[in-house]
């Protein structure tokens, strides 16, 4: 993979970043799958390939079953390699909207499936959209309040309160003044009723995606929890629990060694062990309450877990799979056991698809899982892909640069300094200042004047600028009002040009610009719908 300092968010407007480069994608994700097919461990007593068979079964109902309640079509199956990605269910900016068009190219160019999984089990922030407007008094950036996510509450946990889909027209309704051509009232158009924030905001998101020729499958990370190929997988750490975390917290340590981090939380803490219970990279939960880390100890044959304070089950201490997975069921322990960012990707990077596409976030914490699925399975890691991009709005009246503002302040300076050379701009018909510029033009180029006639000269040269300046006056005034709203209008430059803004306050034209992606164009008689095949 790419070292670190290659990892770096895009800054240039219209940058788009994949590592590896994207022509050599389809090759890597063919070569995922063969390295896959050589793994030797065992999940459970599951031969790794198998569980992997396992779980693509598993998200082939379900991601077909869900992308069709959200009232889009599924498709057939292209073939047996998986691409995937995932992101939190927010209003994504063009740099993680990427993601999902190069899932989708890839999948195409490599005849493979594409998934995009939801990731419901994290916490979001959604109380507030930011998004510019035109006012009277000039552009400015309102906050539009949205939804409120309760903190430590997993989004697949947060219902829809309040009138959401008025939020969202208001900002259609404000980015119109402001931004011309976008997409934001086709956003708001393929809105739905909702009590689930999940569908609330993934439903339009994944109706523009069609409009964009893009059919991924989707799946709530939270519908993959429940699934026999994810609890055994969960099953498995639980089981060598102490053994696990020495693996994770020697590999976040070796980490920040090699690249000189002294900061004790990042990428992600270690987990913690103490009194003979061990902290996993799981989420512990019952509806309605916080996520809080999971901890395991051995209990006589079994295992005990617990959030820190509440010990909530004891497991089987059977390592069948079926019994394992039986113990761990939010059926049979009303838990909800989920994957906290590590996990997550670990289990998809072994398990679910061939090929997995991560943000820049998730690229600075990925080689930690490079580390323990070497260490703690005994087997090469497949490789991953890193895209982000950068997209700017594009105000309909550009906005001044700091640059344009000194020009200003300058021109202001000489308009009051040098009235006489403004006078063919702003007073061409006006006799009387043309003749006093020309007065004042001659005395301030005299020749064989003695010191007091040349001190005359200056005296009366100031009164004619004095003179010149009454008449000047509207056109310096204007000036001087210009040159405040262009101040003000910079200082709002770097708000503008925040990249974070959601994607359907762009163009549609500025957007398939920015995906183009031309090293992954699909073949001629490539398919539109499609789903993933174990």
């Amino acid at each position: 993979m790419a070292g670190m300092k290659e990892y770096q968010t895009p800054t240039e407007d219209g940058q788009v970043v994949v590592l590896p480069a994207a022509e050599s994608l389809p090759a890597r994700t063919r070569a995922n799958a063969e390295l896959r097919a050589k793994y030797r461990f065992d999940v459970l007593g599951i031969p790794a390939p198998a569980l992997a068979g396992q779980v693509r079964a598993e998200i082939a109902q379900l991601a077909r079953s869900y992308t069709n309640s959200l009232g889009m079509k599924a498709g057939d199956a292209r073939g047996g390699l998986i691409v995937a990605t995932g992101h939190q269910p927010v209003l994504p900016h063009p740099g993680i909207w990427l993601k999902n068009h190069l899932a989708w190219r890839l999948a195409q160019t490599a005849g493979a499936s594409s998934v995009n999984f939801i990731v419901d089990n994290d916490t979001v922030d959604l109380s507030t959209i930011k998004v510019p407007t035109e006012r009277d008094d000039g552009m400015t950036v309102e906050v539009v309040r949205f939804i409120d996510c309760p903190r430590g509450v997993a989004a697949e946990d947060v219902t829809v309160r309040g009138d959401a889909a008025a939020a969202l027209a208001e900002t259609a309704r404000l980015a119109a003044t402001a931004l011309g051509d976008t997409l934001a009232d086709n956003f708001v158009a393929a809105t739905a009723p909702s009590e689930r924030l999940v569908e609330f905001i993934s439903r339009p998101r994944r109706q523009l995606e069609e409009r964009f020729g893009l059919h991924n499958l989707e799946l709530p990370v939270s519908h993959l929890c429940k699934t026999n190929a994810f609890l055994t997988f969960a099953a498995h750490i639980i089981a060598h629990a102490g053994r696990f975390a020495a693996t994770y917290n020697d590999a976040l340590d070796e980490h920040r060694a090699e690249r000189g981090i002294t900061n004790p939380v990042e990428p992600t803490p270690n987990l913690r062990c103490d009194g003979g219970w061990a902290e996993l990279p799981f989420w512990i939960w019952r509806r309605g309450e916080r996520r809080r880390p999971m901890l395991a100890t051995h209990v006589g044959q079994g295992w005990a877990l617990r959030d820190g304070a509440v010990e909530y089950a004891e497991l089987c201490p059977d390592t069948e799979p079926a019994r394992a997975v039986g113990w761990l069921s939010e059926e049979n322990t009303r838990l909800k056991i989920r994957p906290r960012a590590l996990a997550m990707t670990m289990f998809f990077r072994l398990f679910c698809c061939d090929m997995f596409i991560h943000g820049m976030g998730g690229a600075h914490y990925e080689p930690v899982n490079d580390t323990v699925i070497r260490a703690f399975f005994g087997c090469e890691p497949l490789d991953y892909v890193t895209a982000s991009a950068t997209l700017l709005i594009k105000p309909k009246t550009p906005l001044p640069s700091p640059e344009d503002v000194v020009e200003l302040r300058q021109r202001i300076r000489r308009m009051k300094a040098t009235p006489e050379r403004f006078i063919d701009e702003f007073l061409p018909d006006d006799k009387e200042a043309r003749e006093l510029a020309r007065q004042r033009i001659a005395l301030l180029h005299p020749t064989g004047l003695s010191k007091r006639e040349r001190r005359r000269a200056f005296i009366e040269s100031k009164n004619l600028a004095a003179r010149l300046q009454e008449r000047m006056a509207p056109y310096i005034l204007a000036a001087e009002k210009k040159l405040a709203r262009a101040e003000k209008l910079v200082t709002l430059r770097a708000a503008l040009e925040d990249r974070e803004y959601p994607f359907f306050l762009h163009s549609r034209a500025a957007l398939e610009t920015l995906y183009e992606l031309p090293a992954l164009r699909p073949p001629a008689s490539g398919g539109t719908a499609q789903g993933p095949h174990n």
